[in-house]
């Protein structure tokens, strides 16, 4: 019988070696099983440990994975600017929130002046807020300053000034934060999330 030139594993002949096959030809036999196994799993470099369950239910993940409606969570984002004490109320969205993120920000690059940046979150419950402040002085030196609270989204400060910015309310269409505090304007910048 001639040996089997099977180049993947679906061509080797189970009925191979025949019965009365000389035993010279059982190396070339072996040769050929090897070459299509390799050829037909190349990538396998080492051990699979998979058990026919997983390999075989693999097939029914994929089809399920393309048939589902991948979805992603509703956001919107906006910046807004405060001039004073008061409400900054966005009632635009298209769902209610349930995590807002705010960025906090007042320049100051003159003499005698505050620069300040403050980044917070709140869902309703939590609140925290890091703010961060540069005091130039007319000497042309510098004060730098970090703080951390648990009781407001963010914090501006200005030279000789500062305000407080609290998460207010969630709303059906947005969200409600309030501003006080010796009022600097502020420039928001707003990340919701449904």
């Amino acid at each position: 019988m001639g040996l089997n030139n099977a180049n993947y594993i679906d061509g080797l002949n189970p009925n191979d070696p025949a019965y009365n096959d000389l035993v010279a030809n059982a190396a070339s036999h072996v040769r050929a099983i090897k070459r299509s196994m390799k050829q037909t799993l190349p990538g396998i470099t080492g051990a699979v440990t998979a058990g026919p369950t997983v390999i075989n239910a693999i097939e029914a993940r994929i089809a399920a994975l393309e048939a589902s409606t991948l979805t992603t969570t509703p956001m919107a984002s906006g910046r807004d600017t405060l001039n004073g004490a008061g409400v900054l109320t966005v009632s635009t969205l298209t769902f209610q929130p349930s995590l807002i993120m705010v960025m906090a920000a007042k320049d100051g690059t003159e003499a005698n002046s505050q620069a300040s940046m403050s980044f917070g979150f709140t869902d309703g419950t939590n609140h925290y807020c890091h703010a961060h402040k540069v005091i130039y002085t007319g000497t042309g030196s510098m004060t730098v300053g970090n703080s951390t609270y648990t009781d407001r989204v963010a914090q501006v400060d200005a030279y000789g000034s500062s305000a407080t910015i609290v998460y207010t309310s969630f709303t059906a269409t947005g969200f409600t934060m309030t501003q006080s505090g010796s009022t600097p304007a502020s420039t928001i910048t707003w990340t919701a999330w449904k």
